[in-house]
């Protein structure tokens, strides 16, 4: 039998301050999911990172390299020792909150603040990118395969803009979309799906126009919204909400908890958060889950990321 040395990795923002779960151990590949269940039984296997020192944690992002930036009410923090100690990267702007951080293909970073930021030096410094982009950013920025950006703008109420090239410019996209965008993602075959409080509007022309994809929701306020690596998309809408045909149809996963916030990792794994304080977790495609609250405690959850490594704390999501 192999022996594989496996670690898994959550960041939780809760309440005011962010907590971390880490277990890494040697075992069988064969006893993968004996090695969760015993995990997932204890209750303390949760710890308080050190930081960062920023108030309301709106987002959490990981990249490749296992660099952690969250985004706060006072601008960026990053950090590269497992939130060990953090590094505050500050944007150049009066109003410093962030409220999402992502990364292209090519490494450039890009915030959603009052506009949108670029920096191509792992955040150190940021470059105002805002040519035909309004004032105020949602909290949703999302690229595409072929590197296009979109962001959903917060002092309009039904925008989103796309960017061809590198955020240089932007073209304001509305046609079919009458509501404010709180989540956003695009599906590996290019279809872009936005979150709404009146349910999922989905796009199969690169944002040029808009439709209406409700069916089976049990909800229509769409809070979030993530993509599997196999395509599968899910919706937080109260319940989690699964489509497995590019956004046309949902049908409802668990009905026995509501989540707010939603997570996936590169191998799949699905993580959903609450306003109550609960994580769940998910192996089989949202069909059943796992409360790894722990001691997390009751304050409200603002965001969760997952990540996947080995014992060199590489981690992708």
């Amino acid at each position: 039998m192999v022996h594989v040395r496996e670690m898994w990795r959550r960041l939780v923002f809760e309440g005011g301050s962010m907590r971390k779960f880490i277990r890494s151990s040697r075992f069988c590949f064969a006893a993968f999911f004996l090695f969760f269940s015993a995990v997932f039984s204890q209750t303390n296997f949760w710890e308080s990172t050190n930081g960062p020192p920023g108030g309301r944690v709106n987002s959490i992002f990981v990249n490749s390299n296992g660099d952690i930036y969250v985004s706060t009410g006072v601008g960026i923090f990053r950090s590269v020792d497992n939130g060990q100690s953090w590094v505050q990267s500050v944007i150049p702007s009066k109003w410093p909150e962030v409220k999402a951080v992502t990364v292209s293909k090519t490494g450039a970073l890009y915030a959603a603040g009052d506009y949108v930021y670029r920096s191509t030096d792992n955040g150190a410094t940021w470059r105002q990118i805002m040519n035909g982009f309004p004032n105020g950013v949602g909290g949703c920025i999302v690229l595409s395969s072929n590197g296009d950006i979109f962001a959903a703008c917060s002092s309009n109420a039904a925008a989103v803009y796309r960017s061809t090239d590198d955020g240089d410019s932007w073209t304001y996209l509305n046609d079919g979309l009458p509501l404010q965008v709180q989540s956003m993602v695009i599906s590996p075959g290019g279809t872009i799906l936005a979150g709404t409080q009146g349910g999922v509007f989905r796009s199969t022309n690169n944002g040029d126009n808009w439709s209406q994809v409700n069916a089976g929701l049990t909800s229509t306020y769409v809070s979030s919204m993530i993509v599997k690596p196999n395509g599968e998309i899910f919706a937080a809408a109260g319940y989690v909400h699964r489509s497995t045909d590019d956004g046309k149809h949902w049908a409802l996963c668990d009905s026995s908890f509501g989540v707010s916030i939603l997570s996936v990792d590169s191998n799949g794994t699905l993580c959903g958060a609450s306003w109550d304080g609960k994580v769940y977790r998910s192996t089989d495609d949202g069909n059943t889950w796992v409360d790894i609250s722990g001691d997390l405690g009751t304050q409200s959850t603002t965001s969760v990321a997952l990540g996947y490594g080995r014992s060199d704390f590489s981690r992708h999501l």
